[in-house]
């Protein structure tokens, strides 16, 4: 409900009708800790009014390998809300996963030019990536570019 362009009903807006309408859920809010300037002035401000919601009991932070931009992003995530679970979505770096990111980027993911010189530099910043998330207790939210055993396989050697 969020993303670029942004509609009109997004997702503060739809958590803004479902608060009206008394359907109490709990929801996971997507959080880009990797912008910069204003429009990271925008997201916090968006991820503020989505936590204040007291639907979002957890954040899922964006993909990328910055782990600069993840302390600071958590920083402010249990600053306006200390107990939220989080999770961070994280590539599976197989020669799919890095032709598909470089075909068709994703927005608001911008991953440096040496995670695409190869899988073996892939992995090293995937591992990197998830070691810094282990130590500020954000679960990793892997992301498939195909579900088949080799990638699954990589995925988990990326735990270890």
């Amino acid at each position: 409900m969020s993303g670029h362009p942004r509609a009109d009903f997004d997702a503060l807006a739809a958590l803004d009708e479902l608060d009206a309408s008394g359907l109490g859920i709990e929801a996971y809010a997507v959080y880009n800790p990797f912008l910069t300037n204003e429009d990271l002035r925008a997201e916090n401000d968006r991820l503020a009014r989505k936590l204040a919601s007291g639907m979002v009991s957890g954040v899922c932070l964006q993909m990328g390998t910055d782990l600069a931009a993840i302390a600071a992003g958590v920083s402010r995530i249990r600053t306006l809300q200390f107990d939220t679970a989080m999770l961070c979505s994280v590539p599976v770096p197989t020669d799919a996963m890095l032709r598909r990111l470089k075909a068709k980027p994703l927005l608001g993911v911008d991953l440096p030019e040496g995670f695409f010189s190869s899988t073996a530099s892939a992995r090293r910043m995937a591992r990197a990536t998830l070691a810094d998330l282990d130590a500020h207790d954000i679960d990793p939210l892997f992301f498939f570019a195909d579900l088949d055993d080799a990638a699954l396989s990589t995925a988990l050697g990326l735990l270890k």
